[in-house]
């Protein structure tokens, strides 16, 4: 069973992939969606007819009161009725809630193993399904999940120990999480994310050789992206005058003010583009016509950061010299002076 916070969205293709794989190789698996999406307009490159498989848990007060009733029909599992008692409404109750219906399907089905994409909803849900019926479970851990996770009652100490196979998309993190938990290091796997490369590979045939100077980067405004030391850069090139450039900014995000603001203070309003939000088919347009991509991740004064910017391995599948910072899985892709 695959136990997904909210299925799809972008961040999660390379796990919808997974699923697409599964399905083609005729195996069967569930999938469970703790948010209902259905109202989300879906990419144009996503499968529609997985989305028909998801099992979309129903909504919070349904939730409750179905569970109440297999409690009040003594059909739950003595932990899950123990678990409730105490739990009373500290935070995060909802995973024990959800626990117990995804559990319940599964063992309908069958199931006895559940994965989930990110050290969030789906793990901690996942724990919560192991420790009521007993069944295994892994979790795919990326970014910000392992570098800054939210303080909650079952914390990453907590998942690492109850799951049977931690995966991790860099050897960066990877090392990290072995020299954290080095009672959990021999479940550390390290699977580097799949794409379909085939737009991206279409992109790079479309460029043409007489082709601008743009420079292209695609992120959520946000601080790890680093947008501000790229807008510095920027003025740093019309500054020396020795080449015209346009640079565009794909995304959307709190700091679009100040990144803008900085733009116009730096004097690269004219060059430098926010474009906010696009579609892949977009995306996939701007990286035919760029010369670069450029993304210059940074640490969070908190500690968030990248590790595999999976945008960065959709400009390389479109053959674009890659300029970004030695930072977690990074140097694992763009490879200074190789790739």
């Amino acid at each position: 069973a695959y136990v997904f916070e909210r299925f799809p969205t972008f961040t999660q293709t390379f796990c919808v992939r997974e699923v697409t794989e599964l399905r083609r190789l005729g195996l069967r698996p569930l999938v469970f969606s703790i948010r209902d999406t259905r109202d989300e307009a879906l990419e144009d490159h996503f499968p529609r007819e997985l989305i028909e498989t998801v099992h979309f848990l129903p909504p919070k007060d349904e939730l409750v009161s179905m569970v109440k009733a297999w409690k009040d029909k003594d059909e739950l599992p003595q932990e899950a009725v123990l678990t409730l008692r105490h739990w009373s409404d500290a935070p995060d109750k909802n995973r024990v809630y959800e626990a117990i219906y995804v559990g319940w399907k599964m063992a309908e089905a069958g199931v006895a193993h559940g994965h989930s994409h990110f050290a969030g909803v789906g793990a901690r849900c996942c724990y919560w399904i192991k420790q009521f019926y007993g069944f295994g479970y892994s979790f795919t851990g990326h970014a910000n999940d392992l570098f800054e996770p939210t303080a909650f009652e079952v914390g990453l100490d907590q998942l690492m120990s109850a799951a049977s196979l931690v995966v991790t998309v860099s050897d960066y993190t990877a090392s990290w999480l072995r020299e954290r938990y080095p009672k959990c290091s021999r479940k550390v796997k390290r699977v580097y994310n799949g794409l379909d490369l085939t737009p991206f590979e279409e992109a790079a045939k479309r460029r043409e050789s007489d082709r601008d100077n743009l420079i292209v980067s695609v992120g959520r405004l946000i601080e790890k992206k680093g947008f501000d030391d790229l807008i510095r850069a920027c003025a740093i090139v019309g500054e020396e005058g020795s080449m015209r450039f346009r640079c565009v900014v794909v995304g959307e995000g709190p700091l679009e003010p100040e990144l803008q603001a900085l733009a116009d203070e730096l004097g690269v309003h004219d060059e430098l583009e926010l474009a906010g939000a696009q579609s892949q088919k977009e995306i996939v347009s701007l990286l035919s016509q760029a010369r670069v991509f450029a993304l210059p991740c940074v640490t969070e004064q908190g500690g968030g950061k990248d590790n595999l910017p999976t945008v960065i391995m959709e400009a390389m599948a479109a053959s674009l010299p890659c300029v970004s910072t030695c930072l977690a899985g990074v140097p694992e892709m763009v490879v200074d002076g190789e790739t």
